[in-house]
């Protein structure tokens, strides 16, 4: 309840989260959706595109790790790279947004129900997740004797 997770897509993350480990209870807020207007132009691109436009950076898309696979461990040194840039990149931006336009309106923060239906929206296709502590085993088949 005392930590703020934000980002880009971060809806999408935590739904995952919730159905894949179980985790849920963060404050989240993701800049992909109603969060400050001032940014509403970018929304629909990725947390580098963003970071690039308000501090003059000259990160690559994220869109250049599409072809990576994050399920293979161990993880290649650009990945390391990549998902501490990403880290990095999410706070500054937030944090700035934070000081410059304060606190976003109420209904900005991403509510535990649509996490929830996202979770759920995992379970009902039949998403297999990659954590096994969290798959549960097949149910039986019915057996009537």
């Amino acid at each position: 309840q005392n930590h703020v997770c934000a980002g880009m897509g971060t809806t999408e993350i935590f739904g995952r989260l919730l159905f894949e480990h179980g985790i849920s209870g963060c404050r989240t807020l993701d800049l992909a959706r109603d969060s400050w207007p001032q940014i509403q132009e970018w929304r629909h691109e990725d947390v580098t595109t963003l970071g690039n436009v308000l501090f003059q950076f000259q990160i690559p898309s994220a869109k250049a790790m599409d072809n990576t696979n994050w399920n293979e461990r161990p993880l290649l040194e650009k990945q390391i790279a990549f998902a501490a840039t990403m880290a990095y990149l999410n706070w500054r931006v937030t944090f700035h947004l934070f000081e410059r336009y304060g606190v976003p309106k109420n209904d900005a923060w991403v509510h535990s129900e649509t996490v929830e239906a996202i979770s759920a929206k995992y379970a009902e296709t039949g998403f297999i997740p990659l954590h096994p502590s969290v798959r549960e085993p097949p149910p039986r088949p019915y057996d009537p004797q």
